[in-house]
């Protein structure tokens, strides 16, 4: 998967693709072989429309490999008689590996194909000095023309909608979980890292427009999971099952919502230690750190680390992991199309509905 992933990243641009020459097709040296084929060295780039190519293709070598194990079990042209013992396990073991392959493949251009609009959001809502940024001034006062999640979901729709026309409703399900598994992960390690950035002006608030922007995502998903007959393999067909991949979020806001602030509840800390594992006391460090009456108040914050570190103790690994230190960015590219048309439709739709005076 991380080389499907790299594969993805490493896409040329337009220009690079006018001015790629047949060099570029010859075979790598050092190639590494699988029954996949072989790749050197330099990972090849992959777009989105090729890794749907890929993912349809690992499906239809697993059918036609089953197609023919079950002709050579009962073959009967020109009198020719099953194959069996040895010979026929040895073949079937081979199917096996080269089925699984091929599955793992699908998957993972699934999965990597699932994050091409994420990329396209990253310095568009994810970005600290970005116009709809996540968590900046403008969320903060809730004054933002277009909203980030708004804009968020509409850009993932942009690309459902191909997707659901080159992908087969199995592996369209794949797709569709792994976009929504990405962005609330995007979110919530585009919240921890802003723990550098100065305190939010009032920590209820800002609770409360975390929420909000939980009830935006799961009024988008949640009728996709529930009522999409294409989507029953992403195994979130119950309303219940969609708010838990969420949940995090609200854990998020009851942390800023403490009262007294910085007083987290028994049930927060252990919910934190659920989501992050040993990683809790981190994240409770990076959540203080943007409330305004916990931010410079050393005790409050070295006794919650504290609590947090001696419940992290009984807990394993959770499905969240305090976010890396980022190297300092350049400054964001041009918006890619698919979020310009995105933008663009979320605010007209706010205009519509409450016009705003010059």
């Amino acid at each position: 998967s991380t080389y499907v992933a790299e594969a993805y990243k490493a896409r040329p641009s337009e220009d690079q693709k006018e001015s790629s020459s047949d060099d570029d097709l010859q075979k790598p040296r050092n190639a590494r072989s699988s029954s996949l084929g072989s790749y050197g060295g330099a990972v090849p780039s992959l777009e989105v429309e090729a890794l749907c190519a890929v993912a349809n293709d690992g499906l239809r070598v697993q059918e036609r490999c089953e197609t023919l194990i079950e002709g050579l079990k009962c073959r009967t042209k020109e009198g020719a008689a099953p194959l069996e013992g040895p010979a026929f396990q040895s073949v079937e073991a081979v199917k096996d590996q080269v089925v699984g392959d091929y599955a793992e493949a699908a998957v993972s251009c699934c999965k990597a194909a699932a994050c091409a609009p994420l990329c396209d959001l990253r310095d568009a809502i994810f970005a600290p000095d970005s116009e709809h940024a996540l968590f900046g001034d403008l969320w903060e006062a809730d004054e933002s023309r277009a909203d980030a999640i708004d804009v968020g979901t509409e850009t993932i729709d942009d690309y459902l909608q191909d997707f659901r026309c080159w992908l087969p409703s199995y592996l369209y399900a794949k797709v569709v979980r792994a976009a929504f598994d990405g962005l609330v992960q995007a979110y919530v390690d585009r919240f921890l890292r802003s723990s550098r950035d100065p305190a939010f002006r009032d920590g209820d608030q800002a609770a409360m427009l975390v929420l909000r922007d939980q009830n935006r995502l799961l009024s988008y998903f949640l009728p996709k999971f529930t009522q999409d007959a294409d989507l029953a393999s992403a195994n979130l067909r119950t309303p219940e099952s969609v708010m838990e991949r969420t949940a995090v979020l609200r854990t998020l806001a009851d942390a800023l919502s403490s009262s007294p602030p910085g007083d987290l509840d028994d049930h927060v800390v252990d919910d934190l230690c659920a989501l992050f594992g040993g990683d809790a006391p981190l994240v409770v460090e990076a959540i203080l750190r943007r409330h305004p009456q916990c931010r410079k108040r050393k005790n409050i914050l070295s006794e919650n680390v504290r609590r947090c570190a001696e419940a992290a103790q009984k807990c394993g690994d959770g499905p969240f992991r305090m976010p890396a230190d980022e190297p300092r960015r350049a400054p964001p590219r041009s918006p890619q199309r698919r979020f310009r048309a995105a933008a663009q439709a979320v605010i007209a739709a706010k205009r519509l509905e409450s016009p705003r005076k010059d």
